[in-house]
Parts: C-alpha cells; sequence; structure tokens
C-alpha cells in the first residue's frame, strides 16, 4: 500500500483480485454480441455504448432489457433514466420489451384513434413481465441521485441511462444557446461514475 496526497493506492497482482463480473454478465440475446463480448455485458459494472446518434443504441438498451426479462420472467427489474424524453414505449414494445401502457394512456391513444380498444387489443397495450420503471429529472444532478438511489437497494437486473453524451447540468441548463460550454456535465459525470 502507498499513501500520495490524494488517498492511497495498492499494488498486487491481477491474479490475486477476484473479479465477480466475469462471471455475472447480461446477455442480450443476439448471439454474435452476446459471444463477442463473452456472455453479455458484465452485471454490477458500468458499460459505455458509444455510437454516432441515430447508431440503435437505444435499440441495444431494449434489446438488453428484453433478453433480460425473458430470462427473469416475473422476478425481472429493470429501468431506464432518461435525459432526452420520456421513456418510448410504442418503441420498445416494437422491438419485444414487454411494457405496460398507463391507463391515461390508452385513454389518450382510443380518443385519437375515435374507437375504443377490443379486450385483445387492451390486453396487448397492458401487456407487461416483471417491474420497469423510469425516471426522467431536469438535470444531470437530479438524475444521478434518483440513479444512486435506485442502485442502492441492488433491485434492477438492468439500469439503463439515455442518453449519457444529452446529460446537462442545472447551471448549464439555465444559460442561453450561445453561452453553452463544452463539458459542462464533465465534473457531474466523474463524480457519478466515482
Amino acid at each position: 500500500i502507498t499513501k500520495g496526497s490524494r488517498g492511497r493506492a495498492r499494488l498486487c497482482r491481477a491474479s490475486e483480485i477476484p473479479l465477480p463480473y466475469y462471471y455475472l454478465r447480461r446477455p442480450s440475446g443476439l448471439i454474435d454480441l452476446d459471444i463477442a463480448t463473452g456472455g453479455g455485458l458484465p452485471a454490477g459494472g458500468l458499460v459505455e455504448l458509444i455510437g454516432p446518434e441515430g447508431s440503435c443504441k437505444s435499440w441495444l438498451l431494449n434489446q438488453y432489457l428484453k433478453r433480460q426479462q425473458e430470462i427473469f420472467a416475473e422476478d425481472f427489474a429493470g429501468a431506464v433514466a432518461m435525459t432526452e424524453m420520456h421513456y418510448d414505449k410504442l418503441f420498445g414494445k416494437m422491438h419485444g420489451f414487454r411494457v405496460s401502457y398507463s391507463a391515461d394512456e390508452i385513454m389518450r391513444m382510443e380518443a385519437v384513434e375515435g374507437r375504443s380498444f377490443t379486450a385483445e387489443e387492451l390486453a396487448d397495450l397492458r401487456d407487461e413481465v416483471g417491474t420497469f420503471h423510469t425516471v426522467f429529472a431536469d438535470s444531470a444532478e437530479s438524475l444521478y441521485d434518483a440513479i444512486l438511489d435506485m442502485l442502492l437497494p441492488d433491485l434492477y437486473n438492468v439500469l439503463g441511462i439515455d442518453s449519457w453524451g444529452s446529460l446537462m447540468t442545472a447551471a448549464e441548463s439555465k444559460k442561453g444557446m450561445k453561452d453553452k460550454t463544452r463539458g459542462g456535465s464533465a465534473k457531474v459525470n466523474a463524480e457519478f461514475i466515482r
């Protein structure tokens, strides 16, 4: 153990460190991807999906949610923390994730359609397996506080953030378009990761 001006560090052989995330993986159900990642993404850790806008990162998150829902069935617990808009249930359902619409959402959809849904349509709209939560916040700080509260009970099989790149601090959100600075959320992101 060494002590520096910023705290303590421990140097040890890699063979002395147990890696629990090596054994516990969260598969996507996409065979080639699961093989390439050694069985899926490591559970109990932070994984960032990086790619340009429109490169299917949200779709991939929904694939992980769907696959965990298939594996854990009624014991499934998933969550998504949203930064740009609320979770898109239609998008999730289109790709096989079983998430329920609320009674209010169904009522509004019926008003748009100009008719009442059939019993079969209602059953499909209300179909959900396990537990799914979503959180939306007005700033990176608020969202991270909510996520940390969600992580503490170790309840979720998958907890996604959509999208990391669009997080904005409370201070940045109050600035005008010309006053924005690059890296405004970098400090908050670094504190959250620690």
